[in-house]
């Protein structure tokens, strides 16, 4: 099992916002090279919307 703990000095409504937001997402993950595609083709998710990520991990797509 792997756990990651990240500590972020700010509101709990300011992260929970930014977590809804596919872009905000894909760039903490640049070094993979991730993009998000939304059923709906908005960027900020709602209830019920699904999303695609593709990365590159170990070498692989």
């Amino acid at each position: 099992m792997i756990e990651i703990v990240t500590v972020i000095k700010a509101a709990l409504a300011v992260v929970f916002d930014l977590e809804l937001d596919v872009d905000v997402h894909a760039a903490s993950l640049a070094g993979s090279q991730e993009s998000a595609t939304t059923s709906t083709g908005r960027r900020r998710l709602v209830l019920g919307d699904e999303v695609t990520f593709h990365a590159r991990h170990l070498g692989l797509h």
